[in-house]
């Protein structure tokens, strides 16, 4: 019997440490995306001021926290990086140079506080206490955005900043705008625990296009029409913006069973239109902008057409854009400033932003990935000597095809000509970061983790009880 119980132990010991009822190590975030930073651009493509030498400086005292618990906690984080350009005008007459520094949108574990006023999150300044100087003397700086869609690509991204509303060839601010308001109502939510509401639209006409707030499908129909659905249950409000053309109306609601949207699937139900307002496209699109905040409202505007036009399908529908129409968490920041430079007159300009890297708690101890655009200046007329400086009490664990030089807690390198790649490197408060070897439960859900136990410690109680039984019948024959 002892001999029996020892091994329904040892297998019960086996079966828990590959499935422990507790969280996986795969149920926590590991993975914080970060910002790219980019050199400075000169936004006149004949401008003749040349770049004789740049200094880039990383200095990185401490690592950011994946999470801030307040405004002062996040203040804190002070790694940054500094462009120091030698500019050069070899021209006869006077340049005034408008330039830009794009460095990135906000990281993800940036912190914010929740406005219940405004009822959404609110991000703080983290870039006051950076500044950009001419020679020593503090220059004017305005911070812009643009719409971030991945990859910056100095061509397309330098063109979106303008200092007015953008000339689409369909949006424009006065173009009128319908918001309808529906209430779902009459389900038999007996039968039907879910349902859904949808409306049939053909191709794009060319003089309206669509938005709706709850929208959670797109089907095309046989005769190609798309059809736009939403979840819903009695009382469900939807909310339908009709951009442009607004003369027809709104399209027709039908109602299907379960998330069904074939016409096989009909159930009865109604769809009431319960408040409508008249818009125009730019009080529309600033409904949710904070007079208060850093951002102007041109570029504002001009972000979210460009967001409206890159999430339409062909039939004018606009999705993927939120419920609150909030792009907040998309934009690219950068610094606009102007220097003015007289004939033959060399001048030292200084960069100075926040540095965000991106965090792979993956390691241990964790890694962080900085990547710095190199690429941005070849918008210059000729660009001289490079040298980059990276200063940290951390291990530098990889940079790519770039051999720094370390000397006194400082890594170096000196280039006589821009490299064609971008910079990237990877730092980590230990010397050789290693992934923990991988085991089972890094690979399956906590759900069936605890699936996975429970029916280990059924089996296993089982076996017991047949073990049991048998040696009372042995006993008993």
């Amino acid at each position: 019997m002892k001999k029996h119980i020892s091994v329904i132990i040892f297998s019960m010991v086996l079966l828990i440490s590959l499935f422990p009822v507790g969280a996986a190590a795969n149920s926590a975030q590991t993975h914080w995306k970060g910002t790219d930073s980019a050199g400075v651009v000169v936004t006149d493509g004949d401008c003749p001021i040349i770049v004789k030498n740049e200094v880039l400086t990383f200095n990185i005292e401490n690592f950011p926290k994946t999470y801030y618990r307040s405004e002062e906690d996040f203040n804190s984080y002070s790694s940054s990086v500094t462009a120091q350009y030698t500019f050069y005008n070899p021209s006869e007459y006077t340049v005034t140079a408008r330039l830009l520094f794009p460095f990135g949108e906000r990281p993800m574990y940036a912190y914010q506080y929740y406005d219940e006023n405004a009822g959404e999150y609110i991000s703080v300044d983290d870039t006051a206490k950076y500044e950009i100087t001419l020679n020593g003397e503090p220059l004017e700086k305005t911070l812009r955005y643009t719409l971030d869609r991945g990859a910056f690509n100095i061509d397309e991204d330098v063109i979106k900043i303008k200092d007015g509303y953008t000339d689409d060839s369909f949006y424009y601010p006065e173009m009128p705008v319908k918001c309808y308001t529906f209430e779902v109502s009459g389900i038999d939510e007996e039968e039907y625990h879910a349902a859904t509401a949808a409306f049939d639209l053909g191709e794009f006409d060319g003089k309206t296009k669509y938005l709706l707030l709850e929208q959670s499908g797109r089907h095309t129909q046989k005769d190609g029409d798309a059809r736009i659905s939403a979840w819903v249950d009695n009382k469900t409000t939807l909310t339908l913006f009709v951009i442009g053309d607004t003369t027809a109306g709104y399209p027709e609601w039908t109602l299907y069973k379960n998330g069904g949207v074939e016409d096989k699937e009909k159930i009865d139900g109604t769809v009431t239109l319960i408040e409508e307002k008249d818009l125009t496209f730019s009080d529309f699109v600033f409904t949710h902008y904070d007079e208060n905040s850093m951002i102007s409202k041109f570029d504002w505007y001009n972000a979210l057409v460009e967001q409206f036009n890159y999430s339409e399908d062909n039939s004018g529908v606009i999705f993927d854009i939120g419920t609150n129409l909030n792009i907040n968490g998309s934009l690219l920041r950068w610094y606009e400033y102007e220097i003015t430079l007289e004939p033959n007159e060399e001048a030292v300009n200084c960069v100075s932003a926040p540095l965000y890297p991106e965090i792979d708690a993956g390691y241990d101890p964790a890694v962080f990935d900085y990547i710095y655009l190199l690429s941005p200046a070849k918008t210059w007329k000729n660009f001289g000597t490079l040298d980059i400086k990276i200063n940290t009490p951390f291990y530098l664990i990889n940079s790519g095809n770039f051999e720094f030089t370390k000397t006194d807690g400082r890594y170096s390198l000196s280039l006589e000509r821009l490299p064609e790649e971008e910079l990237s490197f990877r730092l980590s408060s230990g010397e050789d970061p290693q992934r923990p070897p991988k085991k089972i439960t890094d690979f399956l859900p906590i759900e069936i983790i605890i699936m996975l136990s429970v029916t280990a410690g059924i089996i296993l109680v089982l076996i017991l009880v047949i073990v049991l039984i048998r040696k009372y019948k042995k006993k008993h024959i």
